[in-house]
């Protein structure tokens, strides 16, 4: 085989190997986009849920809900609590009780 073929059969080897490989590095990075999006939205879907239960529970009773679990119970709130973890702050019954929603993956995006 001369010189000039044996670079072309490792260009060619190169090439088939390499396409596949950069195929399933773009496959990858797209899923894991995806699922950094639904996290996202669900991440806001959820504060916008709390809020809004929140604002019904004092509207519908004059007070607000004295517990996260109330809110369960009571209004119907349901989140994936393995991905999720809200930190429920009650101030007070007429005081608007004070909400922060974390990732338990750190928050990463």
């Amino acid at each position: 085989m001369s010189a000039k073929g044996f670079q072309h059969f490792i260009g060619q080897l190169l090439l088939s190997v390499l396409i596949p490989v950069l195929v399933i590095l773009a496959f990858y990075l797209g899923i894991g986009n995806v699922y950094t999006g639904s996290v996202s939205h669900a991440e806001n879907v959820l504060k916008n849920a709390l809020e809004e239960n929140i604002t019904e529970c004092y509207a519908e009773e004059g007070r607000y809900p004295e517990s996260l679990s109330y809110l369960e119970k009571n209004y119907g709130l349901r989140y994936d609590h393995d991905l999720f973890y809200i930190d429920y702050k009650v101030r007070g019954e007429n005081i608007r009780p004070e909400i922060t929603v974390l990732r338990k993956d750190g928050g990463q995006d």
